[in-house]
């Protein structure tokens, strides 16, 4: 007996679940939506994180952009696992981050759309996905958001806005728990987001300036790896290598090497702790893997060596060809938190990286051989901060950074 072929589609709650277990972490989860809105040329881009103090299941997350917008078969293509209106100078890669990423955090994600004046609006819900088992995209008007999304909608010309809905991580914690918890996961997204995006939020990427405020007013600033002000760092020759495949010339990779100075070399104490980053300064060494001026991958050696407190102060900035080839070469991924240097080139890159070592490490020496010129240790507001959480408890952590934040 001769069987004919059929299609064998996906299972859509079994598949959403998977997909959406890859790992993100609320800040890179948050991080790839915002990569649609720059992508959707957005010049403002606002975040809400509304902590339900009386109901875990009532906190949402919301993404409001002024960008281009999208029509009916746009949105729905966008909705869709696999599906970009995007091209290769994009920040997204696979067509799968605002989906994956969105439901990584909630059970239900609504897109609204304006463009041209019309309005289109869809949503996906795994609850939905379950019972009905079929890929259903729920229809939603602009009475499904919030009232400062309609109010968003009703500033702008065109623009989108993303809803995340029954947070995972909450929805099982009392109120006050689930708001709390809430409340630290904004602090390290503000800390992500400002390192990721640094390049926009900056305005050093000719016409691409993007501005992210959260919860109301607070505008991200950007966090500088290589701490351009400081007269004191060392810029290293750059490197560019090409890289050749079985289909050929595929492109190009640079490498910008920075040895930035001790705390002594900084001009502020507060200068000094601002540039250990969103982890400790042990831990920002490395190489900056860039995608289209979006920070991907920070710290560390790729193998190549390990962490090594007397290199702590190089940092090597990466850029490369983005097409589709140079993106497999480097191992990108659909989180977009992973990347690494080709096979091809790491016995080349290896060589450099022992000179840049060499500089970083008689740069820490003639640091500590150097008479110590201060009596007394003065301390930053920042480095109090740090300090106070690193000993705090609980709640206690939340308290210290609002404080700070006021003064």
């Amino acid at each position: 007996m001769t069987m004919a072929d059929i299609e064998a589609p996906p299972l859509p709650y079994e598949t959403m679940a998977a997909l959406r277990s890859i790992g993100y972490k609320f800040p890179q989860a948050l991080a790839d939506v915002v990569d649609n809105s720059i992508d959707a040329g957005s010049s403002e881009i606002k975040l809400e994180v509304m902590a339900h103090p009386e109901s875990a299941a009532d906190s949402y997350v919301l993404l409001m952009d002024d960008g281009v917008g999208m029509t009916h078969d746009q949105l729905v293509k966008a909705m869709q696992l696999g599906g970009s209106n995007s091209s290769a100078e994009s920040l997204g890669k696979f067509g799968m981050g605002m989906k994956t990423a969105s439901l990584s955090q909630c059970e239900r994600m609504l897109v609204g759309s304006l463009k041209d004046g019309d309005f289109y609006g869809y949503a996906w819900d795994m609850d939905v996905l379950k019972r009905k088992g079929k890929w259903l995209l729920e229809s939603v008007s602009r009475s499904d958001f919030p009232p400062k999304a309609r109010e968003h909608l009703k500033g702008i010309t065109s623009g989108t806005i993303v809803m995340w809905t029954r947070l995972r991580a909450y929805k099982d914690k009392s109120a006050g728990v689930a708001a709390r918890s809430l409340d630290t996961a904004v602090l390290d997204a503000q800390s992500y987001l400002s390192t990721v995006f640094h390049r926009f939020l900056s305005g050093e990427i000719k016409g691409r300036k993007v501005t992210i405020k959260l919860n109301g007013d607070y505008v991200l600033s950007p966090w500088d790896p290589y701490c351009r002000p400081e007269k004191a760092r060392k810029t290293l020759d750059q490197v560019t290598l090409k890289v050749e495949t079985i289909n050929g010339f595929a492109g190009s990779i640079t490498f910008d090497p920075v040895v930035l100075p001790s705390q002594d070399g900084f001009s502020s104490a507060r200068a000094f702790t601002l540039a250990g980053g969103y982890n400790k300064w042990n831990d920002m060494q490395g190489f900056y893997f860039y995608r289209n001026n979006r920070l991907i991958a920070f710290g560390g050696w790729d193998r190549l060596r390990a962490k090594d407190e007397k290199v702590k102060f190089l940092r090597v900035a990466i850029d490369y060809t983005v097409n589709r080839e140079m993106d497999d070469e480097l191992a990108i991924d659909v989180s977009k938190e992973s990347a690494s240097i080709p096979e091809s080139l790491r016995q080349k890159i290896d060589k450099y990286l022992t000179q840049w070592i060499k500089v970083a490490r008689d740069n820490y020496s003639k640091d500590r051989d150097e008479p110590d010129r201060k009596k007394e240790k003065k301390f930053s507001l920042l480095e109090v901060e740090r300090m106070l959480i690193r000993e705090a408890e609980g709640d206690e952590k939340i308290t210290i950074k609002k404080l700070f934040r006021k003064l």
